[in-house]
C-alpha cells in the first residue's frame, strides 16, 4: 500500500513538472527564479534540465508520511485488522524471519469477480522479531481467535520469500543465511510471479 501511494505521488508530480517544462516560458521563468536565488546556469544546462522534466527521466523518493496520514484518516481501519484471526508463527530451528523496508506482506486468494476479495479474506503477514511472525487471517474461517505454533526452517523460508517479494528496495536479517537463500531462489524464479508464490503458500 505504501509503495502504491508513493508511486501515485511520484507520477502526479512528474506529470505536473512535465506540463510546466513544456510551457514556452519555462526557461525564462526558471532562469529568473534561479537568478533570485543567486544561481546562474547556462542556457544549455537549463535545456538539459527541461528535457529531463519533460521525459520524466528521474526518480522521486518519499517517506511514509502519506501512508501514515491515510491510515490515521481511515476510521475503523485498525478494527478491520484487530477483528481478523491472529496467528503467531514461531521459528524454532536455525532460520529466522527477515523484514524489509515494506514489512507487511499480503496474500490474495485466487481471483474472484470484478471487485476481488475483501480485506478480511486476504492474509497479512508481518514479523514482530526474527523469531516471531504474525499472520492476520480471515475471521470467518474455522478455528480459534488466535493461536501460536512453532514452525520449522522450511516453513520459515516460505514466509521469507513472501516478505522479500513485498520489499521495495531493501531486506534485513540477523544474518546472511536467510538473505542468501532468497538470492539463490531469485536466480531461478521471479519473486514477483504471484502464481508460483501462491503455490508455495498453499502448501503452508
Amino acid at each position: 500500500m505504501r509503495e502504491q501511494l508513493n508511486r501515485m505521488q511520484s507520477n502526479l508530480l512528474k506529470d505536473k513538472n512535465s506540463i510546466r517544462a513544456n510551457d514556452e516560458k519555462f526557461l525564462s521563468n526558471f532562469s529568473a527564479y534561479l537568478s533570485k536565488k543567486g544561481v546562474n546556469k547556462s542556457k544549455e544546462d537549463l535545456e538539459i534540465f527541461r528535457d529531463i522534466l519533460i521525459n520524466q527521466e528521474y526518480e522521486i523518493e518519499f517517506d511514509n508520511s502519506l501512508h501514515l496520514l491515510m491510515i490515521s484518516e481511515m476510521r475503523g481501519f485498525t478494527n478491520l485488522l484487530f477483528g481478523k484471526k491472529w496467528k503467531f508463527w514461531i521459528a524454532k530451528d536455525q532460520k529466522k524471519f527477515i523484514t524489509s523496508d515494506n514489512p507487511v506482506a499480503e496474500w490474495f486468494p485466487p481471483p474472484r469477480g470484478f471487485y476481488g476479495h475483501s480485506i478480511d479474506e486476504r492474509r497479512h503477514f508481518f514479523p514482530l522479531s526474527p523469531d516471531i511472525l504474525v499472520e492476520l487471517a480471515d475471521p470467518s474461517g474455522s478455528g480459534k481467535r488466535s493461536k501460536k505454533k512453532e514452525i520449522n526452517d522450511k516453513e520459515v523460508w516460505k514466509h521469507n520469500i513472501n516478505l522479500a517479494r513485498y520489499s521495495i528496495r531493501y531486506c534485513y536479517s540477523t544474518n546472511k543465511i536467510e538473505l542468501q537463500d532468497i538470492i539463490d531462489f531469485s536466480k531461478n524464479y521471479n519473486l514477483y510471479k504471484i502464481g508460483k508464490l501462491n503455490k508455495i503458500l498453499r502448501r503452508n
